[in-house]
């Protein structure tokens, strides 16, 4: 074999690799849309939802919020969005996790594919002038309220988009 098929084949099975690894982030993606945190606080008299995004889609006051003053309210309104947002970033660290202890491990393109700078034939790689097409554009964030019938429709994998809704708040 010579050198010029040997490196198209290493770079036929990276590119196998990266096709694997990106549809993952597609699936990552389509499943981080369905997330929403939900922050509490004043004894839970102020409850705010935050979308992927970290967008509020709902602001919930309890019924005994006529307890509090303005400032009081005000100063609750932006603890529980400052909460709901801390749960949604670690949320959203711990959907990523998996992809990114995977990439750690992976090898770099330079060392899987010897002399990679001095080949001039990768254009002629299966795939490779495809790449573009591989990358994906996040799907939108829905802006709908939790429990919403937007939000009920669930996803491609038949979860539902309410699974990080936290019920027990409300």
């Amino acid at each position: 074999m010579d050198e010029a098929q040997k490196v198209r084949e290493q770079a036929a099975q990276a590119m196998d690799v990266l096709r694997a690894e990106l549809a993952e982030l597609a699936r990552i993606q389509r499943k981080r849309t369905t997330l929403i945190a939900t922050g509490e606080a004043a004894e839970r008299r102020v409850m705010v939802s935050l979308n992927a995004d970290g967008v509020i889609i709902e602001t919930r006051f309890a019924d005994d919020i006529g307890d509090l003053g303005h400032e009081e309210i005000a100063a609750a309104v932006t603890e529980a969005g400052q909460r709901a947002h801390a749960e949604l970033s670690r949320m959203n660290e711990a959907m990523m996790r998996p992809l990114t202890e995977q990439r750690a491990r992976l090898p770099k393109m330079s060392e899987v594919i010897a002399d990679l700078s001095d080949f001039e034939g990768m254009r002629d790689i299966d795939g490779l002038g495809e790449l573009d097409n591989l990358l994906t554009t996040p799907p939108p964030v829905s802006t709908a309220p939790p429990g919403s019938p937007e939000r009920r429709v669930g996803d491609a994998e038949g979860t539902s988009p309410d699974s990080g809704v936290k019920d027990e708040l409300w």
